[in-house]
């Protein structure tokens, strides 16, 4: 299509930020009052802390586990929304992606991200994140306990979801875990019309899995979508039963591998339990209608991240930096 491979995504996470519940209230209410965030918006949020709450909170990171805030991985996130891939063009003197780079200049000159993520089951790891970060951003796909379910007392509040400067929900970077990013490609010699058959079987396959593909080898437990986040599905009506049928299935299994759990997420009785559940699986289901974007656009990090080391070392200014940028990826857009 257009002289150009494309791939066909069969399953996928979506990021979420959260912000430190031990930070001051007016801070935590500006962070509530939003229904998603961009990473220029994380980013002007923090330096608005450090500047006004510098003496008690300067020394905080903004952000615990995730790739998304390694310099690296956040310009690609955001040089995203400022690629077209269909017409092979790209806008990097947009003033949304300079403000980006003035940003960033600030919030790196002093501190940069370690590439990070991992599964939390336990207050400890969050408890250990919110002494060094103002936020906590999922870096590994959809991870149902932490984003959904708050421990007692909050540790990490008001999970919203990621989106770039265009409002799209971005996805987890490709390649970490082929389960929550997965696709199909379908090459020009293919027969097209078999080939898209044998698509929507295999869509339809992880929807409904039997026999082995529906059992976790390692535990014995239903298989989820996403190893160990709840990734949304390309049939996204799907997604909620098939996320209760999940819940419903492994919690006692989780129980005996994770003890923590429970007091973690305050379940302390079945009917909770439920109510808290579903309350969370209708909270992710509200936002399957809204449009997606890649976290990264996969451009060859050497055709943008000298001219940003440039920038960020102030040795050129930002519209300089994103001139060579673009002029640079249009290059090898057209190639």
């Amino acid at each position: 299509m257009n002289n150009g491979l494309y791939m066909f995504p069969t399953g996928f996470g979506f990021e979420y930020a959260a912000v430190n519940a031990g930070l001051p209230e007016e801070f935590i209410d500006r962070f509530a009052q939003m229904s998603t965030v961009s990473i220029n918006e994380l980013f002007e949020l923090y330096l608005y802390l450090i500047d006004t709450y510098g003496n008690e909170f300067g020394h905080l990171a903004p952000t615990a586990s995730s790739f998304m805030f390694h310099s690296t991985e956040a310009i690609q996130s955001v040089m995203g929304s400022f690629i077209n891939f269909n017409s092979r063009s790209i806008n990097l003197m947009d003033p949304r992606f300079l403000n980006f780079l003035e940003l960033s200049g600030r919030v790196y000159s002093d501190w940069n991200a370690q590439s990070g993520g991992g599964i939390v089951s336990s207050i400890l790891s969050l408890q250990a994140d919110a002494r060094e970060a103002v936020f906590r951003v999922r870096g590994v796909g959809l991870n149902s306990i932490d984003a959904f379910f708050t421990a007692e007392p909050p540790i990490f509040m008001h999970h919203i979801p990621i989106a770039d400067d265009n409002g799209k929900l971005l996805l987890d970077i490709p390649g970490i875990d082929s389960q929550i990013w997965s696709g199909i490609c379908i090459t020009s010699r293919a027969d097209g019309a078999l080939a898209w058959e044998l698509t929507k079987s295999m869509v339809y396959a992880y929807a409904y899995p039997v026999g082995r593909a529906a059992i976790d080898s390692l535990y014995g437990i239903p298989n989820p979508w996403g190893s160990h986040s709840l990734s949304t599905p390309i049939l996204r009506p799907l997604f909620r039963d098939h996320a209760l049928r999940t819940f419903e299935e492994a919690f006692e299994t989780w129980d005996k591998w994770f003890p923590p759990l429970q007091t973690f997420v305050g379940f302390d009785d079945p009917i909770n339990r439920r109510d808290q559940i579903e309350n969370a699986i209708n909270r992710i289901a509200a936002y399957n209608e809204q449009p997606m974007g890649m976290l990264s656009p996969m451009i060859p990090r050497q055709l943008y991240m000298q001219p940003y080391r440039q920038f960020l070392n102030g040795l050129i200014d930002a519209e300089t930096a994103a001139q060579r940028m673009q002029n640079a990826i249009s290059l090898w857009l057209i190639e």
